[in-house]
């Protein structure tokens, strides 16, 4: 029997060197990818403390990390301009962000907020932040409790993998 395990485990390895070296180049690792979001807040403040803007990229179909726009929950004053820059996951491809949804944490009723964005953009850019490449735009739009949400389309301009134009 221990004969026998031990030609097993020899086998095995003897199989896994030579699929390790069946093809010795690395596959090609994807630069990694930013979203800019610039928003320009309206006449009704985004109050911050428990009421936050959140955006969540959908990727090839699934939503990914949650990122809070308005970071550590300040508050974004009447008439005012915003630019938070969030990571995608490692090997993503331009063409593999579909959409990004975001969304407001505002529990409505009495106390609730309501917040005015007169427009989002959204800008791709890459780790050396040298071009941004405008892939979305929404807006006007009023959030409140009972509509908390925004659906934002992504429109690659003809780039290909490197944010370059084709």
């Amino acid at each position: 029997m221990r004969k026998l395990l031990h030609a097993a485990i020899l086998a095995g390895l003897s199989l896994a060197a030579s699929s390790a070296t069946a093809d010795p180049r690395p596959s090609p690792r994807l630069p990694d990818l930013f979203l800019r979001f610039t928003v320009v807040t309206g006449n009704d403040d985004l109050r911050g403390g428990r009421d936050n803007v959140i955006a969540t990229p959908i990727i090839r179909g699934r939503p990914t990390r949650e990122w809070m726009l308005n970071q550590r929950a300040m508050r974004w004053g009447d008439r005012t301009t915003h630019s938070t820059t969030i990571p995608l996951p490692p090997n993503t491809r331009p063409r593999d962000v579909e959409m990004v949804v975001l969304h407001t944490t505002f529990r409505g009723g009495f106390d609730g907020d309501n917040w005015n964005m007169t427009k989002v953009t959204i800008e791709m850019t890459d780790t050396s932040r040298a071009a941004y490449v405008k892939i979305g735009e929404a807006g006007p739009k009023r959030f409140t409790g009972d509509d908390r949400f925004l659906r934002i389309p992504v429109r690659l301009p003809g780039i290909d993998d490197t944010l370059k134009k084709k």
